[in-house]
């Protein structure tokens, strides 16, 4: 949520605080990335209420209940946006939670594809403004486009994670003004 109010401010400086800090978890001894702040507690993860439930997430769910149409569909695009910086940004450490796991990918078909963060990456301007969070210069950032693959996603579902190349290729990086 609070990465959501960051983008619809533009507020860009904020969000590279939050996504290339570190955080110490004192349960495990050691630091972590911002994507520990997705991981929900196990037995959410473990899939056990969604089972009994028969839902593909109840946490989704319940974003969906609480938020209006606008709020959620912004919550969807930075849900998806967090999970390729995690699997880009360098600085995202690596172990149990290296990478965010975008609960609300499975409302993705409600945006009709329209991903306007990763959109604006095309316009060289916007791309100054986002890079920070990557964690990457420009060139560095088109070559690891590739690399932010899609993933299975829930077990119980039938479409996966998409890449982030379904949105944008690494050649339209910064090529408009």
């Amino acid at each position: 949520l609070m990465n959501s109010i960051f983008c619809t401010f533009k507020r860009w400086d904020l969000m590279s605080s939050v996504i290339n800090h570190q955080y110490y978890d004192e349960n495990y001894y050691k630091d972590f990335s911002f994507s520990i702040f997705r991981h929900p507690t196990q037995f959410i993860f473990d899939g056990k209420l969604e089972k009994e439930g028969r839902r593909v997430s109840l946490t989704a769910d319940i974003i969906k209940e609480r938020a209006n149409e606008r709020e959620f569909m912004n919550m969807i695009e930075m849900d998806l946006f967090l999970y390729y910086v995690s699997k880009i940004n360098p600085n995202v450490v690596d172990g149990m939670f290296s990478s965010w796991f975008p609960l609300t990918y499975i409302y993705m078909n409600e945006r009709n594809q329209r991903f306007s963060i990763i959109k604006s990456l095309k316009s060289k301007q916007s791309l100054l403004n986002i890079l920070p969070l990557f964690g990457l210069n420009e060139e560095d950032l088109r070559i690891q486009i590739p690399k932010a693959e899609g993933g299975k996603g829930y077990s119980n579902t039938w479409p996966g994670i998409p890449s982030m190349e379904n949105f944008i290729k690494k050649d339209e990086i910064g090529s408009m003004p």
